[in-house]
């Protein structure tokens, strides 16, 4: 082989050996996705954590794991894992009933079926607070209402005095004799100058 031959075959040998080292570090089983996902906010608490890798699992004792645990580092999951026999990428563990609100860790670790490597994660989800229901305000009860207050009565007729003209004066017993009596005195009076009168005039003839 001449020096130009090796020279040439140096570069071909180095990237033969990049592909296998790509190859090998994308050979394991890595996390493909899960339910809840990574950093999903949940209303209510799952009954299972499910992930799905990208290789089949070997189904071997103690090649695969889950743990899920709180804030406290308290385990959360209830230990009873399982490997999908009818889809080995899939596993999945049961969580123990009505978690509490807080941010849960899944951490994972397995074995691929396909070359044997082992891969391991974490991700997070987080179960939310839920908001208290406000009940609704008591309707304030209706007031009785007060008894309708009886129809004011018109105000009594005043008796209207018939207008009259200036009293009339009714002479009484007693003015009418007073003016009687002088009446006749005047009479007398004149007749008795009369009298007097023709009398004088009699003795002058």
């Amino acid at each position: 082989m001449t020096r130009f031959s090796r020279l040439a075959f140096i570069p071909l040998l180095t990237a033969v050996a990049a592909v296998l080292t790509t190859t090998a570090v994308f050979a394991h089983a890595s996390y493909d996705r899960s339910t809840p996902a990574k950093d999903e906010i949940l209303a209510d608490s799952p009954a299972r954590v499910d992930i799905w890798f990208k290789q089949d699992l070997k189904k071997v004792a103690g090649a695969n794991a889950i743990e899920v645990v709180n804030e406290a580092g308290e385990r959360a999951d209830s230990g009873d894992l399982v490997v999908d026999d009818d889809d080995r990428r899939h596993m999945s563990i049961g969580l123990k009933p009505d978690l509490p609100p807080g941010v849960y860790s899944v951490q994972w670790s397995n074995t691929s079926d396909e070359d044997g490597e082992e891969d391991s994660g974490e991700f997070a989800f987080t179960i939310a607070a839920v908001s208290p229901t406000a009940s609704p305000s008591p309707s304030p009860s209706p007031s009785a209402s007060p008894p309708p207050s009886p129809p004011a009565s018109p105000p009594p007729a005043t008796a209207t005095a018939a207008p009259t003209g200036a009293p009339t004066a009714v002479p009484s017993e007693d003015d009418s004799g007073g003016v009687s009596g002088a009446l006749i005195a005047v009479v007398a009076a004149v007749l008795a100058v009369v009298v007097v009168g023709g009398f004088v005039t009699l003795r002058r003839r």
